[in-house]
């Protein structure tokens, strides 16, 4: 049942508006001035529509009506004003504070319940809009839930890939140094028998290789960890001060474990003395230094020159790590395309020629999806038979607080 609340000053005029309305199925509401009806949609009378005289003692119609139409709770109420003047300048008045229509005193009975019945089919009409922009924003924002819980479970996935593929490296030298070890071992064992090789240096070889092949182990013991506190949503991971020279230089020393990058690929560092350090997981930077060192050896497989340089520096709100190779550049129209996850020049393992390096494209995106977090942006400049230089910037700001 729709509500119509009257106001006006004269009770004759709200007699008639009583009379008039009588037989149809409103319920109506009066008030004999302006502070009246305010007062009384204040305290909790909900109307449709208000048929507001302009001419009244204290708050006129205009006052009333401007005071409906500015307030979110009220503006959608239909104002139907009444007045004896029928003077262009009163209906342009009237229209300034946003009323709905305009009836000029006297009226005709019918005409003032044709313009209620219209104005009333306009209120319905926008209530039951508004419910339906209601009823969408909630299916928009369940579907957009589900949407961001099917993406977050897809990057996991996706994470999940990258993340073995990185436990490749330090898998690849506990394998290799133990290797090494047993043949130090034998060497030793050689030696128990006169073969002239000192047993203290062959014993210190041997420690040697086997705390690299302890480093190797907690590193993938850290990149499990990393992987499985990024495959919860509530996974608290530790942060800590990271120097990132520092990290840059122990990183280069415990790639050297892979004697292709450590023999055919020279390695030049342009370090900043005074760069700031940074709050967040060592690992997460270590595996895009790697992925960076990884991926320019790769291009420069049969290149002439196998060169990378690594450049920190820093401006007043960012620092910059820049990988800069001497490899044959990226020949695409698109080079951001190397960011997509999967997408990758190199063949899948198994499907390679002899020497071919192999890629899942998961190296990049990983770098991408792991600076994130802490602001970062990683761009690429590239030309065929120049090279390529991958800048990675993080906002100091993001980069300050505490472990």
């Amino acid at each position: 049942m729709n509500t119509v609340l009257v106001v006006d000053d004269e009770k004759n005029n709200l007699n008639a508006v009583k009379r008039i309305f009588a037989e149809l199925d409103y319920t109506l509401q009066f008030a004999r001035n302006g502070e009246d009806a305010l007062a009384c949609i204040d305290e909790g009378f909900d109307p449709d529509i208000v048929i507001l005289d302009i001419m009244m003692p204290g708050i006129d119609g205009y006052e009333v009506c401007r005071r409906l139409k500015s307030n979110g709770g009220t503006s959608g109420i239909m104002v139907l004003l009444l007045s004896a003047r029928a003077g262009i300048e009163e209906r342009l008045k009237g229209y300034r504070v946003k009323a709905d229509d305009y009836l000029t005193k006297p009226y005709d009975p019918e005409e003032l319940k044709a313009k209620v019945r219209i104005l009333l089919r306009l209120k319905n009409a926008h209530d039951e809009l508004s419910a339906v922009n209601r009823d969408l924003e909630k299916l928009v924002a369940h579907r957009t839930r589900e949407l961001v819980k099917k993406e977050r479970q897809a990057l996991i996935g996706r994470m999940v890939q990258g993340f073995i593929h990185n436990l490749q490296t330090p898998i690849m030298v506990v394998h290799n140094r133990a290797e090494m070890a047993f043949s130090l071992t034998r060497d030793l064992l050689e030696d128990i028998y006169g073969d002239g090789t000192s047993e203290r240096t062959i014993a210190q070889k041997i420690i040697h290789q086997l705390d690299f092949s302890l480093k190797a182990i907690d590193k993938v013991e850290l990149l499990i960890h990393n992987l499985l506190a990024k495959s919860r949503q509530d996974a608290a991971v530790e942060k800590e001060k990271i120097d990132l020279n520092d990290l840059i230089v122990k990183e280069l020393e415990f790639l050297d474990a892979d004697m292709e990058l450590k023999h055919a690929l020279k390695k030049t560092l342009n370090l900043a003395p005074s760069l700031p350090s940074l709050f967040g997981v060592s690992s997460d930077f270590s595996q895009v230094v790697y992925n960076m060192v990884k991926n320019a050896s790769d291009a420069m497989l049969h290149s002439q020159k196998k060169e990378i340089t690594i450049t920190t520096k820093e401006d007043g709100d960012h620092i910059f790590i820049i990988f800069s190779d001497t490899g044959p550049g990226i020949p695409y129209d698109d080079p951001d395309r190397i960011f997509d996850p999967f997408f990758t020049t190199k063949p899948m393992k198994g499907a390679e020629k002899e020497g071919e390096a192999t890629g899942t494209g998961l190296g990049l995106y990983t770098c991408l999806q792991l600076m994130k977090p802490y602001g970062g942006k990683i761009s690429v400049k590239s030309q065929p038979g120049m090279g390529t230089h991958f800048t990675l910037s993080l906002p100091k700001e993001r980069g300050k607080g505490t472990p």
